[in-house]
């Protein structure tokens, strides 16, 4: 049989000792060296959902990579410490294949058996208020979103606070008072990401529905967690920002640090937003998430304050995200005759452009090339709401070079010879 675990980076993989006698998965231990190889298998690729948390001293960002791994077990062994049962993720908005687009996946936390319904019910409230949030209101067929149920044998979540000490046995040991701050809630990121895998192992994002009536959460790169209290709507859409934008919060965490993000920057010249600069109310204000970064908009952004839109810059970041998982913009063959008639497969509602050493020549979906010169057919998504595409999301071309074109001197006739001798004659004349 084999066992799905986790190592904590890419090229660490894990030496795994099983008890003969009781068949169980005793140990798991990351090495630097390959190990047996004949009893595991890696997954070739890291995961690419990336937790970034603060220090605790305080210091600077941190992102750390997690690898997938299996590992072979004798038959009949069965490992010690498996994650509590989660069931497989179902479909709560859109029906495009997993492949296709960007992936969310909600995940349950402090339900017991009996609370399924209440976990539902707040999983679809939270979708609803995600669709009524600009750009998901226009640009939710982008956007898959499920739902995974695992129980939990106590409701609510654990508490380590200055007003409360409690621990509650729960499915992925959620836990209030993270990092000497009474709101952040911090959750076991190896029972997440298991949870995750067993139940949509496709999922590019991952948010915990916390059921508890205490105000809180928390926001990553990796995965977003939420209260389910009065009012939690507007925390758990702010949230969902970090997960699904990679955003950064707009306010000031009172220290310095070297890490930036699509919101949040050091002061010009590099300034992320510089194509929305000439926008009402668009500037660089002081104190984003580190006081030496800077803020695209003085307030009323959500990732600021939990009453207003996404600004500009974040809007921008969450679109760009959701075309980032589309299928291909452009499909085109590698090679092309010059005079062939080509045609080109492309994205619904991409726009076609064809042109030949720089200058346009046909549009739509095919078009007959010319004998020569650099061809180029691009396809782009067009959207008011992107200004900058650095990662060319947006747009997708294929290039034919077709050979160089003759030049007006290397094509026009020539004098004759005799017009050449007579020349000179004609002169003196």
């Amino acid at each position: 049989m084999w066992f799905l675990g986790l190592a904590a980076s890419a090229g660490v993989v894990a030496i795994v000792e099983v008890d003969g006698d009781t068949t169980r998965l005793v140990r798991a231990v990351q090495v630097d060296s390959p190990g047996r190889a004949a009893d595991w298998a890696p997954i070739p690729r890291n995961d690419p959902r990336i937790r970034s948390f603060l220090g605790a001293d305080g210091g600077e960002a941190v992102r750390l990579e997690r690898a997938t791994f299996r590992v072979r077990l004798p038959d009949g062994a069965v490992p010690a410490d498996l994650p509590r049962a989660v069931e497989a993720a179902q479909r709560l908005h859109n029906d495009a294949p997993p492949a296709e687009r960007l992936d969310l996946l909600v995940l349950a936390e402090g339900y017991t058996e009996a609370e399924r319904a209440a976990f539902e019910a707040d999983a679809d409230a939270l979708l609803a208020g995600l669709l009524a949030t600009s750009p998901f209101d226009r640009h939710g067929d982008l956007l898959n979103v499920w739902r995974a149920f695992g129980p939990s044998a106590e409701s609510g979540a654990s508490k380590d606070t200055r007003f409360e000490q409690v621990t509650r046995d729960t499915a992925l040991s959620c836990t209030y008072g993270c990092g000497g701050a009474d709101r952040i809630i911090c959750c076991d990121d190896d029972a997440v990401l298991a949870a995750a895998d067993a139940s949509l192992p496709e999922a590019d994002a991952i948010f915990v529905l916390v059921n508890d009536d205490e105000y809180g959460g928390a926001g990553s790169f990796t995965y977003s967690v939420s209260f389910t209290g009065p009012d939690w709507i507007p925390v758990a859409v702010h949230e969902l920002g970090h997960v699904l934008g990679e955003l950064y919060d707009e306010y000031d965490y009172g220290f310095d640090a070297g890490a930036y993000g699509v919101n949040c920057a050091p002061l010009p010249p590099f300034l992320p937003w510089d194509a929305w600069l000439d926008e009402p109310g668009m500037g660089a204000w002081p104190g984003c998430t580190y006081s030496n970064l800077f803020r695209p908009t003085d307030s009323g952004c959500r990732m600021r304050e939990l009453d207003g839109p996404f600004c500009p810059v974040c809007r921008e970041a969450l679109v760009r995200a959701l075309h980032a998982h589309l299928p291909p913009l452009l499909e085109a063959p590698a090679t092309a005759a010059p005079g062939e008639a080509v045609t080109v497969g492309s994205y619904a509602g991409t726009t076609v452009e064809w042109s030949v050493d720089g200058e346009p020549f046909a549009t739509g979906a095919t078009a007959t090339l010319p004998t020569c010169g650099a061809v180029t057919v691009t396809a782009t998504v067009g959207s008011e709401w992107v200004r900058s595409d650095p990662d060319g999301v947006m747009s997708a071309s294929q290039r034919w070079d077709l050979g160089p074109c003759p030049r007006a001197c290397d094509t026009a006739p020539g004098p004759s010879w005799l017009a050449v001798l007579l020349l000179p004659l004609a002169r003196r004349r």
